[in-house]
């Protein structure tokens, strides 16, 4: 069979990832540099370290907080408006440019299976050097089914 199998993302968890992470982000800039809302907070017990990033107008540790949240936020909603997080095909595993992982032939392969996450799941991905390779965010519904079908299609060993 040379007919590709497709795994999405969990779109609903994507979206909903996606909105806080923009709040969060514009939270963390207005902090950045309102030097009066940092102070404020740094006053607060156990994050007096708030204080360290200071340098003039800007605090450059809460900055860099904000560049974190922004690109979670980016990479979040570049994965819903492409939902393939996985394809599978005769050659191996295609990943989802945001994973950052390049397409894994069937022969670095040893397993997959699916792992239910509270509203999500991750596929497990288990290579013959004994590393594992791990995708979040997939839709549950579609999750156990690949990682089957991937099994009896791809990986199942002859004679085993």
């Amino acid at each position: 069979m040379h007919d590709k199998l497709l795994l999405r993302w969990h779109t609903l968890a994507l979206g909903w990832s996606f909105i806080p992470l923009i709040v969060g982000t514009v939270m963390l800039l207005v902090a950045t540099f309102d030097t009066s809302l940092a102070a404020r907070v740094s006053e607060q017990r156990y994050v007096g370290f708030l204080r360290l990033g200071q340098d003039g107008e800007i605090n450059w540790l809460i900055g860099i907080f904000a560049a974190a949240a922004f690109l979670e936020a980016i990479k979040s909603g570049w994965r819903w408006a492409d939902m393939v997080a996985v394809k599978s095909d005769a050659d191996g595993l295609h990943f989802h440019r945001s994973v950052g992982r390049k397409r894994l032939p069937w022969p670095e392969v040893d397993s997959i299976s699916f792992e239910p996450r509270r509203a999500t799941g991750r596929l497990r991905i288990r290579t013959v050097d004994g590393k594992s390779i791990l995708v979040r965010q997939i839709d549950p519904a579609q999750g156990p089914s690949f990682a089957r079908s991937v099994t009896e299609r791809w990986l199942a060993k002859p004679g085993g």
